[in-house]
C-alpha cells in the first residue's frame, strides 16, 4: 500500500515540477476535481475489485468501503492512493459491501462517487477425486475424496458409461459413503460426483465409477429328499429365499459335492434325475443360485436306490400242442428280466396251484405230457422289483401225435381243361388236401384248396393254355403237413387253334415282311415260304416261332414268293392260312427296247418319269423314253445327242452335238431354249440339282469345263484343266464337279479327276475314276488305278478311305439316298445292292444282258438301268 502511495507522491511531484503549480502572477487557485464516475464493484473470493472512470485534474484517488449502503468518507474504511481496478481484500464471503471513490488533487479531495456494491464469493471447488462404487442389494455405496472449499456434493448416475450432469439422474446433497438406492440388481450403473459451494458446481469427477447391484447370496436349500424310481430318482427341496435357480449334484459317493458330483444346472424341485442304474445307491446335494453366485451345498446329502417297477403280466400267451409236449410262447413284458411258467390240467391254474417252470423262455416246450390230455398254462414276468401277476386267460393245448410228412412224388398231367394230380402217400396221414394256383409260389395260404383230395383225381374247370401249379399236404389229428415240394405243374390243352387270317407280305430289298391277325388260343406261329403258289407245310421253307411283322431275309431280287402261316399251341398246329405273295426288291417293273441312241449315256427327269439316252462323248443320237407307265413305254427321237443332262426342276435338258462346239438347251416340250458355242468339242454333261438351270460341260477335245446358267442364258465360267476330259460327276453335298481326266499328266499320267469347287477353284487331290456321289451320306464312289473300289469322304478327300472293296471294279454306281444303299454294276448282267453304311452286300438283280449304265435321282423310288439297248425300270422302295 505504501509503495502505491510513494508512487502517487512521486507523480504529483513530477506534475508540480512540470508547471503544474500555481502561477507566479497571482491568478485564480485550481479547482477541486469532480468525483469519479462509472464506479463498478466485481466480487471475488474474499475480495472485491473496484473500477471507475478518472476525473480531470485528479492526481490520485481514495476508496471508502463499508457493509452499509450509506458509505461515505466519514463512515467508510479508507484506502488512499488507489488506482482503478483496485482489489479490496480480506472481505467476508457472502457479505454485501458498498464502495465510493473520491478524486484528489493539490486543490483538495472531491465529493464521494455514487456507491457500487458487491458480495464476495468463494471459487468453484475442484471435482471430487477417488470416486469408488461398491455394489449392494439394489443399491451402490458411493465414496470419494472431498474437494477443498466444497460445501456440498451432487451425484449423477446412469446405465450408460458416458454419464454426465446433463444425462444422469441427480442425487443432490449426496454424502460420501452413502448408498444410491432403488437400483436394479444385475444392471451395471455408472456414477460421477460434483463439488458445490457458493461459487457454483464443479465439473464431473472422472473417470465415471461403475458397479452392478447384486442380491445377497442365498442360503443352501433345506429339506432335500430323494425318491427312487425306475432308473431315476426324484429330488425335492424347500426353496431358498432370494434364489433364482438351483443346481443339483449327484454321485454314487456319500461325499458328493459341487467339486465331485455330476452337475445338473437349472434343476427344478420335484424333477427326476434319469439314466441311473437300478440297484445302485445315489447321493444328491442341491445349491441355490442367484445373481450373486451359488450357495454352499445342502446338508446332509439325500440318497435313494433306483429300482424298476414290477413288470406287467406277459400278454398273448399261446400254447401249441406237440407229441407229448406243448410249446408255450408269449409277448415279452417291458422291464422283465426272466419269466416263470405254471401249468396244470385245471383251467384255474395259478402261481399257487400250478407246477412251476422257473426261468422259462418263450417258445420253449413243456415236455413229459400225456397225448390227448388238455393242459393249461400261465406265465409271470420277473425282475428286481418282483414277480407280476399271472397272465390271463390261461392258454391251453392238448398234445397230439406228430404231423405227417408232406406227400412225395407229386405229379400233374394236363388234360383238356383239367389236370390229373397224383402222389405217394405219407406215413400216418389220414387224409390229404390239394392246393392249386397259377403262381409257381402256390401255398396253403395262396392256393385254392380241395379238401380230402384223392391221388389220381382230376382237378377240373381249368383254363386252356394257362399253366397251373399244385401242392399237396398230408393231414392227421396232429395237423396238416407242409406243402409238397416242388410244386407240380401242367397246362390244360384244347384242340389246335384256327389258321391265322389277314396274312400280308410287304416287299423289301432281298426280303419280305409277313404280318397276320392272331388266332385265338395260339401260343406261337410258323411261317412257310416258297416260290410256288402251292406253298404248304410240307413243301415250304419253315420259319418256326415267327412273329407277325417279322422279316424273311435272303430272298432273290425280282423273284415272286408265296407265304402261309400256321398257329400253334399245346393242342397242335393249325392248317395253313391263305397264301400271301410278294416280289422281292429290287423288282423289274418293265423294260423297253429303244433305238436311235448312239451310246448309253443316261439322264433321268424323275418328276416327269422321263429317261434320256444319248450317244455320249463324241457320238450322235438322242432319244427320250416315257417311263411313267413301266409296262407300256414309248420313245421320242430328239436332236443332236452327245452328252445329256436334265434339270428336273424345269424339265429342260441340255445336249451337245458329237465333237462339235455347240451346247443346246431345250424346254420340256422340246422347243429350243438356248444354244452356246463352247471351247473345244462337246463332251459329257452334268446338271446341278442345287442350282436349277446350271449345267457343266466336260470337253473331251480341250482341257476345260464350261459352266452354263440357263437363267442367264450364257456360259458363266470356263475352267481350265490339265489333261483329256471325260465324264463329269457333280456332288450336291460339296457342290463340286469331278471331271474325270484320262490320263491326267499333272499327276503321273494316270486316271485322276480334276476337282472344281463351287467357286471354280481347281485341284487334283485324288487319283482314280469318280463314278458317283451320295450327298446324303457325303460319300464319293471311286474306281482306283490299282484295281480296287473305294468309298471316300467327299468333305475330306485327303482322309483315308471310309471303305475299300479290294480287287473290285464297279463301272457304274447309283446312290439310293432314301434307303442308304448303293447299286453297282459289275461288268456283266448283275446289279449288286450294298448297304452304304456297313458296306454289306444285301442282294443282287440279274438282267438279261450286260448292264451298261444305272441311274437314280434323289427322292425317286426307281432305279433305271440300260442293258443291251434296253431300258429297265426297277422298283427299289
Amino acid at each position: 500500500m505504501r509503495a502505491r502511495l510513494v508512487f502517487v507522491v512521486i507523480a504529483v511531484s513530477l506534475i508540480a515540477a512540470c508547471g503544474g503549480g500555481s502561477s507566479t502572477g497571482g491568478g485564480t487557485a485550481p479547482a477541486v476535481p469532480a468525483a469519479p464516475t462509472s464506479v463498478a464493484a466485481a466480487p471475488g473470493d474474499g475480495k472485491v475489485t473496484v473500477s471507475w472512470t478518472g476525473s480531470e485534474g485528479a492526481t490520485s484517488y481514495d476508496l471508502y468501503w463499508s457493509t452499509s449502503p450509506g458509505v461515505s468518507k466519514a463512515s467508510g474504511a479508507k484506502v488512499p492512493g488507489v488506482l482503478s481496478g483496485w482489489a479490496v481484500t480480506g472481505l467476508a464471503n457472502g457479505t454485501a459491501y458498498y464502495f465510493v471513490v473520491t478524486a484528489v488533487s493539490a486543490a483538495g479531495e472531491s465529493v464521494e462517487s455514487a456507491a457500487a456494491t458487491a458480495t464476495p464469493v468463494p471459487s468453484v471447488p475442484a471435482a471430487p477425486t477417488g470416486v469408488t462404487a461398491v455394489p449392494g442389494d439394489g443399491e451402490v455405496v458411493l465414496s470419494w475424496t472431498g474437494s477443498s472449499g466444497a460445501t456440498a456434493y451432487d451425484v449423477y448416475w446412469s446405465t450408460a458409461p458416458n454419464v454426465s450432469r446433463t444425462s444422469g439422474t441427480k442425487v443432490a446433497g449426496a454424502v460420501s459413503g452413502g448408498p444410491i438406492t432403488g437400483l436394479s440388481n444385475g444392471t451395471p450403473y455408472w456414477f460421477v460426483v460434483t463439488a458445490v459451494n457458493a461459487g457454483g458446481e464443479s465439473a464431473e469427477s472422472s473417470p465415471a465409477a461403475s458397479a452392478t447391484p447384486l442380491p445377497p447370496l442365498p442360503a443352501p436349500p433345506t429339506n432335500v429328499s430323494a425318491v427312487a424310481g425306475d432308473g431315476q430318482v426324484t429330488v425335492s427341496w424347500t426353496a431358498s429365499t432370494g434364489a433364482t435357480s438351483y443346481d443339483l449334484y449327484w454321485s454314487t459317493s456319500p461325499a458328493v459335492s459341487k467339486a465331485t458330483g455330476t452337475k445338473i444346472a437349472g434343476a427344478a424341485s420335484g424333477s427326476a434325475v434319469t439314466g441311473l442304474a437300478n440297484g445302485t445307491p445315489y447321493y444328491f446335494v442341491v445349491t441355490a443360485v442367484n445373481l450373486a453366485g451359488e450357495s454352499a451345498e445342502s446338508s446332509p446329502a439325500a440318497s435313494a436306490t433306483p429300482l424298476p417297477p414290477i413288470p406287467a403280466p406277459p400278454a398273448s400267451v399261446t400254447a401249441v400242442a406237440g407229441d407229448g409236449k406243448v410249446t408255450v410262447s408269449w409277448t415279452a413284458s417291458s422291464g422283465a428280466t426272466s419269466y416263470d411258467l405254471y401249468w396244470s390240467t385245471s383251467p384255474a391254474v395259478s402261481k399257487a396251484t400250478g407246477t412251476r417252470v422257473a426261468g422259462a423262455t418263450s417258445g420253449s416246450a413243456v415236455t413229459g405230457l400225456a397225448n390227448g390230455t388238455t393242459y393249461y398254462f400261465v406265465i409271470t414276468a420277473v425282475n428286481l422289483g418282483g414277480a407280476s401277476a399271472e397272465s390271463s386267460p390261461a392258454a391251453s393245448a392238448t398234445p397230439v401225435p406228430p404231423v405227417p410228412a408232406p406227400p412225395a412224388n407229386v405229379s400233374a398231367v394236363a388234360g383238356v381243361g383239367e389236370a390229373i394230380v397224383s402222389w405217394t402217400a405219407s406215413s400216418g396221414a389220414t387224409s390229404y388236401d390239394l392246393y392249386w394256383s397259377t403262381s409257381p409260389a402256390v401255398s396253403k395260404a395262396t392256393g385254392t384248396k380241395i379238401t380230402g383230395a384223392v391221388s389220381g383225381d382230376a382237378v377240373t374247370g381249368l383254363a386252356i393254355g394257362t399253366t397251373y401249379y399244385f401242392v399237396v399236404t398230408a393231414v392227421n389229428l396232429g395237423g396238416e403237413s407242409a406243402e409238397s415240394s416242388p410244386a407240380a405243374s401242367a397246362t390244360p390243352v384244347s384242340a389246335a387253334p384256327a389258321a391265322p387270317t389277314g396274312v400280308t407280305a410287304a416287299a423289301g430289298i432281298g426280303k419280305a415282311t409277313v404280318s397276320w391277325t392272331a388266332s385265338s388260343g395260339a401260343t406261337s406261329y410258323n411261317v412257310y415260304w416258297s416260290t410256288s403258289a402251292a406253298v404248304s407245310k410240307t413243301n415250304g421253307t419253315k420259319v418256326a416261332g415267327a412273329t407277325s411283322g417279322a422279316t424273311i431275309a435272303g430272298l432273290t431280287a425280282s423273284t415272286g414268293y408265296f407265304f402261309v402261316v400256321t398257329a400253334v399251341n399245346a393242342g397242335g398246329e393249325s392248317a395253313e392260312s391263305s397264301a400271301a405273295s410278294v416280289t422281292a426288291l429290287p423288282a423289274v417293273l418293265g423294260s423297253f427296247a429303244y433305238s436311235g441312241a448312239g451310246g448309253t449315256d443316261m439322264a433321268v427327269d424323275s418328276a416327269a418319269k422321263r429317261v434320256y439316252v444319248s450317244g455320249g462323248i463324241g457320238q450322235q443320237g438322242l432319244i427320250r423314253i416315257d417311263a411313267s407307265n413301266p409296262s407300256s413305254m414309248s420313245q421320242t427321237s430328239l436332236s443332236y445327242g452327245g452328252g445329256i443332262a436334265v434339270d428336273t426342276a424345269t424339265g429342260r435338258y441340255a445336249t451337245t452335238s458329237g465333237y462339235s462346239a455347240g451346247l443346246y438347251v431345250f424346254n420340256a416340250d422340246d422347243s429350243a431354249y438356248d444354244s452356246e458355242t463352247i471351247s473345244g468339242c462337246g463332251g459329257s454333261l452334268a446338271a446341278d440339282p442345287t442350282s436349277p438351270g446350271r449345267f457343266f460341260v466336260s470337253s473331251q477335245c480341250n482341257d476345260h469345263i464350261a459352266v452354263y446358267d440357263a437363267g442367264a442364258k450364257s456360259l458363266v465360267a470356263n475352267v481350265a484343266s490339265n489333261g483329256v476330259g471325260s465324264s463329269a460327276v457333280f456332288d450336291p453335298r460339296t457342290r463340286s464337279v469331278f471331271q474325270n481326266l484320262t490320263p491326267n499328266h499333272a499327276v503321273g499320267n494316270v486316271l485322276a479327276p480334276l476337282v472344281v469347287s463351287s467357286a471354280y477353284a481347281t485341284s487334283t487331290p485324288i487319283t482314280g475314276f469318280v463314278v458317283a456321289a451320295d450327298p446324303a451320306l457325303g460319300h464319293l464312289y471311286v474306281d482306283t488305278n490299282g484295281g480296287s473300289f473305294v468309298v471316300l469322304d467327299s468333305t475330306n478327300l485327303a482322309a483315308s478311305p471310309l471303305h475299300t472293296f479290294a480287287s473290285t471294279y464297279f463301272p457304274h454306281v447309283a446312290a439310293d439316298t432314301a434307303l442308304g444303299l448303293f447299286y453297282a454294276t459289275t461288268g456283266n448282267a448283275v446289279v449288286a445292292v450294298y448297304d452304304a453304311t456297313s458296306y454289306d452286300a444285301l442282294t443282287t438283280l440279274t438282267l438279261p444282258a450286260s448292264v451298261d449304265n444305272v441311274q437314280m435321282v434323289p427322292g425317286d423310288t426307281r432305279l433305271y438301268a440300260i442293258a443291251g439297248s434296253r431300258l429297265y425300270v426297277i422298283e427299289v422302295q
